[in-house]
């Protein structure tokens, strides 16, 4: 595939603590059972770390080709040869026995997470993940993820919700995904692809694929079975096949079409959702490379053969033409990926990077989907440091230019359906999210640090709101919104970031051609998440933790003060040497949960729409707060699902965060609320160099003046003097800045957790505290004198899993977040950090280990010794 073109590319704080305490000892012999392993090549040194170290023990028989090259380290897992899938094959009863290997199998089963489909039904985009090789050691390669981490930042998915299918490429000749990229994916409903590859110009690469199309004497594919076995116990969702060599007789080359028919069936004998992908590289009939760059006769059988056909990427329009003439419109937008290079090699359409939008729209054009290989280049190319902007230019925002997202439309957030297999529950679904990026610079648990120091782990990547990446360059009016959201990477209650929402105290000016009730809508109402889900349950539960804080700026960042006409002379003399900053909180914050009713009878159309309301009143007092000894609180509220008759369903649309005024209050409590009285902006008055005052518009914030912190140009702008334009003034008021500046206060409302509940068995939520507390630790001592397991029992009920994950602590500090029912503690690590409880040597370890619920409940284990 795209191996002709990427040679060149390969070169703390303390937690709490528990008083009860239970001992294993390591040195009885009944304790430690010494797993049976392939052995890695003798020049690894036993004092390795665990990210690459092998767990060293005796060789169970492999044979030397593969002894050199297997991994048996605690990381992914790839095959550089079919005699090294051979003997993984012949050796799976002893592999799946190993507790190193558990570590590369997921937890997150795909058939579990559901999004609903984009309202319009476009073109589909695929991701072809191809970083500098892959299997990166402080990126994907450690299941365990990365306590401490060099900076704190890796790549991943900003834009998951764009996204169809990610396949996770190396030039290893079999890939399996890294159990963080599988788990990643599954979590936001996307499926995660392995690769199959041979690729070469000797006799050892003919002899490859040769072999690989072998039969036995039943007429079966010998290696299609070890596939399907390595698909199936890892546990991704399926391959593509990128053959970039020749068979070693031309009479054999046609076998690759039948091959690729059986792998297809026999991976969706065990899912039907899972894929067979083909690339364009191979030509049967000339048993040689050749790229035709679309669907063509030499490749159709191909084409017909597996689920997907991805093209190279040196495609032009008249190609485009040909696929719909050869497979039709139905077959290129069922099973057609026209392949775009990020890096624009031999691109015939844009040059890669951002113009990558220009050869998408021409896809879309000709309802053609898309691929894009190596979408890391906004991190590899361009940089980690600002890859966050650059990526979010690239995908979602980029002022008035066209993005992927103009042409691609979004899936609403990932739900997680606990009863996906059982068919009376099977509607049932939560959202949970914590807005953490799977990166932080320091790591909470309930609002305490936990962590201070720089980490990573992909598996922790939750949902976050769109909304956080745009740039705001398409309207002047929302440079200055009312409600402005981001990700905060300094204030946490779990993991390293939260979901951060300010209301401001000024607009920017409009002018008289933009619809003030329209504006007056968006800004003050902004939407977090898009869902289409089905409420089936008798109640619609949600549950949010937050905090707020007022801002008041200094007067050399910002001044405003409210003041009525008549005082203006005095408030002018006053504010350049002094001046009387407001900080009261006019309002609250408000999430909304947006619904409607829809009838299915015959056809499907809307019954009526309605709005579940949840205020974030700052004085509140149906909150929990105690439990936390911070100033985070959260609040609970049930609502039960708005009914119709039969044949009428309940939608849940979006959540959206709205600011609710004082005023508007004041007028519902009195029935005079009218949304028309509502007015967002009124004129606008703006103080030069704290002596002047210039009116540049007409806008208007509940009867209150506000102005913009850019300069109004000549014609838009009037010296203002105590002349006829104060007239009629005196009974309003008006807010006056200095130049380039912000509004004086500020009220950020901080959203830490956030979950969403229509679950007809609420139980799956619940963790009572004597039944998932973790008591026991079962311990194995590797070969490796360096590293020990800690295994313990992962609490299942109904064929589910209680805890999301766990938070791991050793001698009261925090280690990581564990996505698995087991941990891997380096030893000399901790004798080399003092924390080992011996000097020079570990001699006991105290292990703690906390549970957590799929919306973030906490139960904390027994602290438990165990003596080495």
């Amino acid at each position: 595939m795209f191996s002709h073109a990427r040679v060149s590319r390969r070169l703390s704080r303390r937690g709490s603590t528990q008083s009860n305490h239970q001992s294993i000892d390591l040195r009885d012999s009944r304790n430690s059972r010494a797993p049976s392993v392939y052995s890695q090549a003798a020049t690894i040194s036993d004092t390795d770390s665990i990210n690459g170290a092998p767990d060293l023990a005796t060789s169970g028989g492999i044979n030397n080709i593969a002894a050199n090259n297997f991994r048996t380290c605690i990381d992914g897992l790839y095959l550089n040869s079919l005699e090294e899938l051979s003997d993984w094959y012949s050796n799976y009863d002893q592999i799946n026995d190993n507790l190193y290997d558990s570590f590369r199998i997921p937890r997150q089963d795909l058939a579990f997470y559901k999004r609903s489909t984009p309202k319009s039904a476009g073109i589909n985009l695929s991701v072809c993940h191809d970083f500098k090789g892959n299997y990166v050691d402080n990126e994907d390669l450690s299941p365990l993820g990365y306590f401490p981490h060099p900076n704190g930042l890796h790549y991943f998915l900003q834009f998951p919700s764009l996204v169809n299918h990610f396949i996770y490429f190396s030039h290893n000749m079999i890939s399996v995904p890294t159990v963080s990229w599988i788990n990643n994916c599954h979590k936001f409903g996307i499926d995660c692809m392995g690769t199959i590859i041979i690729e070469g110009n000797t006799a050892d690469k003919f002899r490859q694929l040769s072999q690989l199309c072998c039969k036995n004497q039943n007429h079966e594919y010998i290696y299609i079975k070890m596939l399907v076995k390595l698909y199936e116990h890892y546990k991704f969702d399926g391959y593509l096949i990128n053959i970039e060599t020749r068979f070693l007789n031309r009479s054999e080359s046609f076998e690759i079409i039948t091959f690729v028919e059986q792998l297809r069936a026999s991976i969706h004998s065990i899912s039907p959702r899972s894929k067979v992908i083909w690339y364009d590289s191979f030509i049967p009939e000339l048993n040689k490379i050749k790229y035709e760059n679309g669907v063509s006769p030499l490749n159709y059988e191909l084409f017909k053969s597996s689920d997907y056909f991805l093209t190279n990427y040196w495609w032009d329009e008249s190609i485009l033409k040909k696929n719909v003439a050869i497979a039709g419109l139905h077959g290129i937008n069922s099973s057609l990926y026209v392949g775009i290079d990020m890096f624009g090699r031999g691109s015939k359409i844009g040059n890669g990077g951002y113009d990558v939008p220009i050869a998408v729209n021409f896809c879309k054009e000709y309802d053609s989907n898309v691929c894009l290989f190596a979408p890391a280049w906004t991190y590899e190319f361009l940089g980690k440091d600002n890859f966050l902007k650059n990526d979010a230019k690239l995908w979602k925002y980029d002022g008035n230019n066209d993005t992927i997202a103009t042409y691609i439309d979004a899936y609403g957030a990932c739900c997680f359906y606990p009863f996906a297999n059982n068919h009376s529950k099977k509607q049932s679904f939560l959202f949970y999210s914590n807005f953490s990026k799977g990166q932080g610079k320091f790591f909470a648990i309930n609002g305490k640090t936990v962590f201070n120091n720089y980490w990573v782990n992909s598996n922790f990547q939750y949902e976050i709101p769109d909304i956080v990446y745009s740039q705001d360059t398409k309207s002047l009016s929302k440079k200055y919104q009312l409600i402005d959201i981001s990700i905060d990477d300094d204030e946490s209650f779990v993991g390293g970031s939260c979901l951060k929402i300010v209301k401001n105290n000024s607009q920017l000016i409009l002018s008289d051609s933009d619809k003030l009730s329209d504006i007056d809508r968006e800004l003050k109402s902004k939407r977090l998440f898009n869902f289409g889900n089905d409420c089936s349950s008798e109640n619609i539960r949600i549950r949010m933790t937050y905090k707020y804080n007022i801002v008041n700026k200094d007067f050399q960042f910002s001044s405003v003060t409210a003041v009525n006409e008549s005082d203006k002379e005095s408030f002018i003399d006053n504010l350049k040497s002094n001046i009387s900053e407001i900080g009261q909180i006019d309002g609250y914050f408000q999430l909304e949960l947006k619904y409607r009713i829809e009838r299915r009878y015959k056809s499907i159309y809307n019954i009526r729409d309605g709005v579940l309301e949840v205020p974030l009143d700052i004085g509140r007092s149906d909150i929990k707060s105690s439990f936390y000894e911070t100033d985070w609180k959260t609040i609970e509220m049930t609502f039960p699902t708005p009914r119709g008759v039969k044949w009428e369903y309940c939608i849940l649309d979006s959540v959206n965060v709205s600011w609710v005024s004082n005023q508007q209050v004041d007028r519902k409590n009195h029935n005079g609320f009218n949304e028309a009285d509502e007015k967002i902006f009124a004129n606008v008055y703006k103080l030069h160099d704290g002596s002047e005052l210039r009116r540049t518009g007409s806008s208007f914030i509940n009867n209150t003046r506000t102005c913009s912190s850019s300069t109004p140009s000549s014609s838009e702008s009037a010296l203002l003097t105590s002349s006829e334009d104060y007239d009629n003034d005196d009974d309003e008021e008006w807010i006056i800045l200095p130049d380039n500046s912000v509004p004086t206060s500020l009220t950020e409302l901080y959203i830490g957790e956030l979950s969403i509940l229509s679950i007809l068995d609420e139980d799956i939520t619940s963790m009572p505290s004597m039944r998932n507390k973790i008591k026991n630790l079962e311990s194995v001592k590797s070969l490796n004198p360096n590293l020990i397991y800690i295994k313990w029992v992962d609490f299942i009920s109904n064929n589910l899993t209680r805890a999301a994950y766990w938070n791991i602590f050793i001698n009261d500090e925090f280690f990581g977040v564990s996505f698995f029912n087991y941990w891997a503690i380096d030893l000399q690590k901790l004798a080399d950090s003092g924390n080992g409880n011996g000097v020079g040597k570990v001699k006991s370890l105290k292990v703690r280990v906390d549970s957590v619920s799929v919306i973030g409940d906490i139960i904390q284990g027994d602290d438990i010794i165990i003596k080495l």
